[in-house]
């Protein structure tokens, strides 16, 4: 009877481990997998951030911002190596509308639709981005939620595994 009792006690080990391990995957892979677009705006935000710093740098060496003819392509190779395109593949719109104020540069953002700076462009400015468009600010979804409830199961788990390991133990050395 012991023998068969520990065998059973050797499975309960392995499975809160193996319980853990999927636990651990089910609440960390739905919340990598779910943050690539609100990555893509952060992108977006850092190459206009560069581009702000090298247009400032353009506009100490030479006096002016450059032209809206010439663009973010002014810029290379003495302020910046290369002008890359936003996360969607977009080129970033560079515009020199007012002499008096400085460019307006901004990504098309998703749709890819030129909205001069507003709608889903994605600007260096502070802006409030929709939830359904970039997943920035989204209250918790199903995803999330189950997420959480399965946090809490691990940690249940570890806690009950943790204790049963420890009551063996301290009835091992009485």
């Amino acid at each position: 009877m012991r023998n068969a009792r520990s065998r059973w006690t050797a499975v309960f080990n392995y499975w809160w481990l193996w319980c853990l391990l999927m636990l651990a995957s089910a609440v960390v892979l739905p919340n990598i997998l779910g943050n690539t677009r609100c990555l893509q705006v952060h992108k977006a935000q850092a190459d206009l951030g560069a581009c702000a710093q090298a247009l400032e740098q353009f506009r100490a060496v030479s006096g002016d911002y450059p032209s809206t003819s010439e663009g973010l392509s002014a810029l290379v190779p003495k302020q910046l190596s290369r002008v890359s395109k936003d996360p969607w593949g977009n080129p970033y719109i560079y515009q020199r509308e007012n002499p008096a104020r400085a460019p307006l540069v901004y990504s098309l953002g998703r749709d890819g639709i030129d909205s001069r700076g507003c709608g889903d462009d994605v600007t260096s400015l502070p802006k409030d981005y929709r939830c359904e468009d970039y997943g920035v600010d989204c209250p918790p979804g199903p995803t999330q939620i189950l997420a959480w409830v399965l946090l809490a199961l691990t940690a249940l788990i570890v806690f009950v595994g943790i204790k049963r390991s420890a009551k063996r133990q301290f009835s091992r050395w009485r």
